[in-house]
């Protein structure tokens, strides 16, 4: 498979691997933005409305810690932000929607200067070229979100849950 850039991914051979997102707590009035529930024990799971799809940010665990996921890129009220983990084998995951296309997200590693750590679940369609969807269909992207928010767990909870 490719990444947007047309380089080939490489390869995630450790399926245990963890890859962190991060997540801001729940709005208290509006229900669009709602990353967190109580499951039926208590505890906290993410909310598909948490993930991002086709492509979803996240940063692998082999290269740094939990919460730097946290600490680039967000503005000053970062301790606020909850911390949510998958591994890499929960994350992939193929879908075949109504219209008959093949959709595998697989993860791309895609360093930046100040996060080399960067990584991104992607959608790809599944055919010959096994190019990375730049767009999807509120089916797909819903059937995918929907599938891999309870593969995530929480590491760390915002401050205000």
């Amino acid at each position: 498979m490719t990444q947007p850039n047309g380089s080939a991914l490489e390869s995630f051979d450790d399926p245990n691997e963890k890859l962190y997102r991060r997540f801001p707590p729940n709005h208290p009035t509006d229900s669009r933005h709602q990353y967190l529930q109580p499951d039926h024990q208590g505890a906290f799971t993410l909310t598909p409305m948490a993930l991002a799809c086709p492509r979803c940010s996240v940063n692998r665990q082999a290269l740094s810690e939990a919460e730097d996921v946290i600490k680039k890129g967000i503005p000053s009220n970062k301790h606020h932000y909850g911390i949510a983990a998958i591994t890499v084998g929960d994350a992939r995951y193929e879908y075949n929607s109504s219209q008959g296309m093949y959709y595998v997200c697989d993860i791309a590693y895609l360093p930046k200067e100040e996060n080399q750590s960067h990584s991104e679940i992607q959608v790809f369609f599944k055919s010959t070229s096994h190019a990375c969807a730049t767009k999807v269909s509120k089916e797909v992207s819903k059937q995918i979100r929907t599938a891999l928010a309870p593969r995530f767990y929480i590491s760390k909870l915002p401050d205000s849950q």
